[in-house]
């Protein structure tokens, strides 16, 4: 079961790539001369997967995943001049290691999570901190069978969220942590079934949290999963979306909040956006981009101002870019061909990473920005 989670990993670091960012408010990208559409800007080195960012506290990162011979190690960034200076990370896997999300809590703190695999291809959740200084390996408690990742992370000075799956002898159960400024100790997740995953978590500003993925079936069918910290468990919250998936979540406000992912129908994949406003999480309309596709990271800084990046296409895949201007999300032309992994908005930008494509296969990464938001 977890030996086909090595596999995927593999899989979707040559198919599309692995780099999460997190921009902060540094001026270094030069915004005065920001322009109004996608700007590129140079990437830190051409051998990374970029899987996600953030922006936050003064400060930027991006992690991944980097190929040092043949074998992926953790990767990590941030802003130099202008552009984008890699920082060293540790490995804690003789095999695979990579960084699936990040989060800031001030120029000298930020948390990274992912996993690293052994000689056998056994997964294990991995978590890095940065102290002001390095990035270094924090332990993790026992999450049972072994094999495990984490796939999100939201932080901030009170203390941090970690999620992700963990093999059971039945199957797949989430897998929960919680950083209390001392030790991270897993929290009791509530299943929805034999198989559950989770993609990521967002922080809800009043001490509560959210954390989005799918439960699978035995069937194979995979249904969208939202779950709630209300300061004291976590608890299923029911959505009106019956089959598909939930990739990523963000929190702009108490009554304002974004997960999205895919749904599955008669007509194939369509990207799925679920809105939360203070009290029912309830499908938005998107602009369908007219073939199979799908949303794999968003990000908001108000609520009129949200973006969604993923894919679109059977075989060759395209990017796909939406904005949410408080109406109604609307297609938005990316800077180029790309496999987006990631978008991050704030400080008056937004930010996306990923892959380019060409018929020959993958390029190099891509960084773009614009400032301001709108479609134009």
């Amino acid at each position: 079961m977890r030996r086909g989670l090595f596999l995927a990993l593999v899989a979707l670091v040559f198919v599309a790539g692995v780099v999460a960012i997190r921009f902060g408010g540094d001026d270094t990208q030069g915004s005065a001369s920001c322009e109004r559409g996608w700007v590129t800007v140079r990437p830190p080195r051409g051998d990374i997967v970029p899987r996600s960012a953030d922006v936050a506290g003064g400060s930027g990162w991006i992690v991944g995943m980097s190929f040092v011979g043949g074998h992926g190690r953790t990767f990590s960034a941030r802003p130099e001049g202008a552009g984008w200076a890699a920082v060293d990370t540790p490995n804690a896997g003789p095999s695979y290691n990579v960084l699936e999300d990040v989060s800031i809590v001030s120029a000298d703190e930020a948390w990274a999570v992912g996993a690293s695999f052994d000689r056998r291809k056994i997964g294990r959740a991995l978590t890095e901190r940065w102290n002001g200084t390095a990035w270094e390996v924090v332990a993790l408690p026992d999450t049972g069978l072994g094999d495990a990742s984490l796939l999100g992370v939201a932080a901030d000075a009170s203390g941090a969220w970690a999620v992700g799956s963990a093999a059971t002898r039945d199957g797949e159960r989430p897998l929960i942590l919680r950083w209390d400024g001392d030790a991270w100790a897993e929290v009791r997740a509530e299943r929805a079934g034999p198989n559950t995953e989770l993609n990521d978590v967002a922080l809800a500003g009043d001490g509560g949290a959210w954390a989005v993925g799918a439960t699978v079936h035995e069937s194979g069918a995979r249904s969208p999963l939202v779950e709630r910290w209300d300061g004291e468990r976590w608890s299923l919250v029911p959505i009106a979306a019956e089959s598909g998936y939930l990739s990523a979540i963000t929190v702009a406000g108490p009554d304002q909040g974004w997960a999205v992912g895919a749904a599955f129908g008669p007509a194939g994949i369509r990207p799925l956006a679920l809105r939360w406003n203070g009290t029912v999480w309830s499908p938005a309309p998107i602009e369908y981009p007219g073939a199979s596709s799908a949303f794999v990271a968003v990000d908001a800084s108000e609520p009129d101002d949200a973006w969604a990046v993923g894919w679109v296409g059977d075989e060759d895949r395209r990017p796909l870019v939406e904005h949410w201007d408080g109406s109604a999300w609307q297609i938005v032309d990316p800077p180029e061909s790309a496999t987006l992994t990631t978008v991050v908005v704030g400080d008056g930008a937004v930010w996306i990473a990923g892959r380019r494509s060409t018929p020959e296969g993958l390029e190099p990464p891509l960084l773009a920005r614009r400032c301001g938001s709108g479609d134009g």
